[in-house]
């Protein structure tokens, strides 16, 4: 009688260690589970403070060169001209400087074709992708503007001034609208971008963890760049 109670309690005693190596296997694997998943969200963070850091530097370089950019087509092009003629006075139509696409968007695309639109919010790009869109308005009214202008102003740059003028209302004749459509829009467009890529540093400031911050704020790059006494 006494054996079999030895022995049950044997199978007991089995069992339970059975169960609980299946609970430290089961609670071990578990765990490689979370760790691997933690290393897996540190890995994807970092890339994230990469790629924002990145975007950061672009746009902060791109920001003061479209506001530089904005100032000069109002200054140089548009205000002497717009104010002449809101004024009712028939400015000449001289040619203008060959512009060009200011903003590359191949740095961004390479980006999101890396994989790094699997890493940022949904809004966040549109906000990007809105940014680049007015920059492909901008373009096509530039590339516009180049056409017409090489088409009818140049070939008449020495015209009389009725050519460009209807000299009874002193409007510009229909042919030539385009040319004032292009002084009212082209600085329009570049203030619109200057905003949106502001923003856009706003937003990536909000992101960028507070070391990648401090290290990107001009005291900081002063510090890191001045010589060692």
């Amino acid at each position: 009688m006494f054996s079999g109670r030895s022995s049950e309690k044997t199978i007991w005693r089995r069992i339970g260690w059975w169960v609980a190596e299946i609970i430290v296997v089961f609670i071990g694997v578990y765990l490689a589970f979370l760790l691997e998943g933690y290393r897996a969200d540190r890995q994807d963070e970092r890339k994230k403070q990469q790629v924002y850091t990145a975007l950061h530097n672009y746009f902060s370089l791109i920001s003061p060169n479209l506001e530089r950019s904005a100032q000069q087509a109002d200054s140089v092009y548009a205000n002497p001209f717009l104010e002449a003629y809101q004024n009712g006075e028939m400015p000449r139509l001289e040619p203008l400087p060959y512009f060009t696409e200011a903003i590359n968007e191949s740095t961004w695309r390479a980006m999101l074709q890396s994989g790094a639109i699997d890493l940022l919010d949904t809004s966040f790009i549109l906000q990007v992708d809105y940014f680049f869109a007015t920059n492909e308005l901008l373009r096509q009214e530039t590339t516009h503007f180049n056409r017409m202008q090489d088409q009818y102003l140049l070939p008449n740059a020495n015209a009389d001034i009725s050519t460009f003028y209807n000299p009874k209302t002193k409007e510009v004749r229909p042919l030539y609208r385009w040319y004032v459509d292009f002084l009212k829009s082209n600085s329009a467009h570049l203030k619109t971008m200057k905003r949106q890529a502001d923003n856009i540093i706003a937003e990536l400031e909000s992101k960028l963890s507070k070391e990648r911050l401090e290290n990107l704020k001009p005291d900081s790059l002063e510090k890191t760049n001045s010589p060692k006494q």
